[in-house]
């Protein structure tokens, strides 16, 4: 009993991911683009603790992004049928993103430490630490996102998974973060998570 409940909660892991992804970026508090070396370490000095923190809780983000890749890879197995493999392909992407948060965030927490040892951080430890980070982010995570989504979508699409509109939106969220603005996109793809991840609990609820 204990077991199927878990199974039916598997799903909202998605949006712990999402809460622990929202809460280390907000610890972190630098928002700009390719900052100035010095500016950023200033930044790091004075604020170590709270950025190693944000860059701890954006880590574990990707140990529940993986849970939940397993969630709709089980649900597009079941709509798709035959060899699955769109739905092979989206779990790929799902635990490639999940490997780019860690990767991204574990840039941060090290800036963090490294700020808040002996000896602190030199600016160009700093800057490239951070953009590190927000290249993985803006680039890696991006793209894995991008075949986890649209892997998702066009199953979608084929099995009225979701619906049509839904299908066709996942599509173009996949597209857009294929392309410069990717940034941009990103905050669709928060939205996305929490979308998929309470149809599928509620799905989930409907088959007890």
């Amino acid at each position: 009993m204990g077991n199927i409940r878990i199974e039916k909660l598997a799903p909202l892991s998605g949006i712990i991911s999402l809460l622990l992804f929202c809460i280390g970026a907000a610890l972190l508090g630098i928002y700009e683009y390719l900052p100035i070396a010095d500016k950023l370490k200033a930044i790091l000095d004075t604020n170590a603790s709270s950025i190693f923190t944000g860059g701890y809780l954006g880590s574990i983000s990707a140990f529940f992004m993986i849970w939940f890749a397993g969630s709709v890879y089980s649900a597009l197995r079941e709509q798709e049928g035959g060899t699955g493999r769109l739905s092979m392909v989206a779990f790929g992407g799902g635990v490639a993103s999940s490997v780019a948060l860690a990767s991204g965030f574990s840039a941060i927490l090290t800036s963090g430490a490294r700020a808040g040892a002996a000896g602190g951080i030199t600016a160009i430890e700093a800057v490239t630490l951070y953009d590190l980070y927000s290249q993985v982010l803006g680039g890696m995570f991006a793209i894995t996102m991008a075949v986890f989504i649209g892997a998702t979508g066009t199953v979608s699409l084929r099995t009225a998974m979701f619906p049509s509109w839904f299908g066709w939106v996942s599509v173009l969220i996949a597209i857009g973060l294929l392309t410069p603005f990717a940034y941009a996109v990103l905050a669709l793809v928060l939205i996305w998570l929490i979308i998929v991840s309470f149809w599928l609990y509620r799905r989930g609820l409907s088959t007890t």
